[in-house]
């Protein structure tokens, strides 16, 4: 008599060729070219795009609410009042920021264009010559003592 051969390992669950991974399968689902279901770069043509930080502040923005007994102003110019309180009262933030929105930022700049090394006459020091270019004179001009 002889024995059944007993198959080593799992039973398969498939068929040989019809398991998902298959590359018979995957050829079977792939998209074909120009099916219109692709999801190009991972996009939802369905979806509305976001709105950007501004629109939203915006849209706060001028939204009516009540602030000091005053009915039915806009957010910002609940925040302009806010502001001026604040500056008045001397808060140095608010002072900044309000002469920064009313004469625009003041300019940091430094020229570090030096053409030639500065000679001091005797008994001079880089202290007078340093004042002296900042009352807008030349140093030839004046006598730097």
């Amino acid at each position: 008599m002889e024995k059944e051969k007993k198959p080593i390992g799992r039973p398969r669950k498939y068929k040989p060729g019809q398991h998902p991974n298959s590359l018979k399968a995957i050829e079977k689902h792939a998209f074909k070219k120009g099916d219109e279901r692709i999801n190009h770069n991972g996009s939802n043509v369905n979806k509305k795009p976001k709105p950007s930080l501004e629109d939203v502040l915006n849209h706060v923005g001028h939204e009516r609410c009540q602030k000091d007994g005053v009915l039915g102003i806009t957010k910002y110019e609940a925040f302009a009042r806010q502001l001026w309180k604040d500056a008045i009262a001397g808060k140095s933030p608010a002072v900044k920021e309000l002469a920064e929105r009313l004469f625009g930022k003041s300019p940091d700049f430094v020229n570090i264009n030096i053409k030639e090394r500065p000679k001091f006459k005797e008994g001079s020091s880089p202290e007078n010559y340093v004042n002296t270019i900042l009352h807008g004179n030349k140093p030839g001009d004046k006598a730097e003592a």
